[in-house]
């Protein structure tokens, strides 16, 4: 058995953009879910998305990028981003932002109507359970691979639930069917309100399950 890899959890920056892209594709290569949504890897889509990664880390305050570094190679391995809204105002900004940034596929969309039926379905889930309270977003965790299972996962989580901790704040995620016993096992709530997609109504095969899981924080 090799020994397990050494991890670094670090800020992601401006340059990690183009990586952090690479990553995000390699670990939903195989999601059908994802590519009726945004289309297929090419050229175009992942320098657009590089160049959303990169105007976030650069000037959007509510969010936190964070990276796992191998720090045999150097090479980032893994990574997560964070919405935080610690009061009303910026909760309100935030949900009117995401609404606004969702309600039109992209061009690269295989099937719009999976990507309207998706994101519909976050939002009407964020508004059941959250409202307008203040509340921490894990948007994005993922991680190449080749190092799953290794607690890398836990590791990145490690300074967001903290930041929360810290703030009081409520945990909100959407749970891939992987992450969710990870989830489970650092305390976050099942709230039996999954977004349930059957991808035979768009070409595909299957059903998708993303589960809605809440952490409380000891907020009111």
């Amino acid at each position: 058995m090799s020994n397990l890899p050494t991890i670094s959890i670090l800020p992601a920056s401006l340059e990690d953009a183009p990586s952090l892209t690479r990553i995000h594709g390699d670990a939903f290569k195989d999601s059908a879910l994802t590519d009726l949504m945004f289309g297929p890897p090419t050229e175009d889509n992942l320098n657009g998305f590089t160049g959303q990664l990169a105007e976030l880390i650069a000037g959007d305050k509510t969010t936190r990028f964070i990276k796992a570094v191998d720090n045999d190679t150097n090479n980032i391995v893994g990574w997560s981003w964070w919405d935080f809204h610690p009061d009303y105002e910026s909760r309100v900004k935030g949900s009117e932002a995401f609404a606004k940034n969702h309600a039109d596929p992209p061009e690269s969309a295989i099937s719009p109507e999976a990507y309207k039926e998706y994101f519909r379905g976050v939002e009407v889930r964020r508004e059941k359970w959250v409202g307008e309270r203040p509340v921490a977003f894990l948007r994005v965790l993922v991680v190449l691979p080749e190092y799953q299972r290794k607690g890398i996962g836990a590791k990145l989580m490690t300074l967001g639930l903290e930041e929360a901790a810290a703030q009081k704040l409520p945990v909100w995620l959407e749970s891939s069917e992987e992450g969710y016993a990870l989830y489970k096992k650092l305390g976050f709530k099942d709230l039996n309100d999954s977004i349930v997609i059957d991808l035979a109504k768009y070409g595909e095969s299957g059903i998708t399950t993303t589960a809605c899981m809440l952490l409380e924080n000891g907020s009111s």
